[in-house]
């Protein structure tokens, strides 16, 4: 459902994809079962629902509906992308100290934590934040980059003949 959900040119459908591949999940894998094998199966599944939850996170802020479940945040409290679509949504409900709040929480955890600073993304959006851009207002129309030149990508044709040159052919 989850492939299906991102390969969806209908973001509407995708959402609902992505609900039903949420609604199917029944908690950890494999109940008590304890072996390194089992435990490691266990963590994948439980990263492929946090990312199926982060991509329907991410269609529902493309619709302009910020609806983001902050439980995330326990489980991966330096999870930038997760962080991102945070801020998104609590300054699209019109909550800017919210969302700034949530950009120094996890920039101070990952100096905190990593030694390192928030990554380029997550920096712009919260530079686009503190400027109140109005390209983060799901109405907006997004904009065209400028389309750049195309680059040739084929070698010159061989040269048939030199004018001066006879003798040296």
């Amino acid at each position: 459902l989850a492939t299906e959900a991102r390969a969806s040119a209908d973001e509407a459908r995708a959402v609902e994809l992505y609900d039903s591949a949420i609604a199917l999940w029944r908690g950890p894998a494999f109940g008590s079962l304890d072996t390194p094998w089992i435990n490691q199966v266990r963590a994948a599944l439980g990263d492929e629902l946090f990312t199926v939850e982060l991509d329907r996170n991410d269609v529902l802020l493309r619709l302009g509906r910020p609806v983001v479940s902050p439980t995330g945040t326990a489980r991966h409290p330096l999870d930038e992308r997760l962080t991102g679509q945070l801020m998104l949504a609590a300054y699209r409900a019109g909550r800017q100290a919210e969302a700034i709040e949530h950009y120094q929480r996890v920039r101070v955890g990952l100096a905190d934590q990593l030694g390192v600073d928030p990554g380029p993304a997550l920096q712009r959006l919260y530079q686009q934040i503190l400027a109140a851009d109005p390209e983060l207002d799901p109405t907006s129309r997004p904009r065209r980059a400028p389309r750049e030149a195309p680059v040739p990508r084929q070698l010159p044709a061989t040269v048939s003949r030199v004018a001066g040159r006879a003798e040296e052919w």
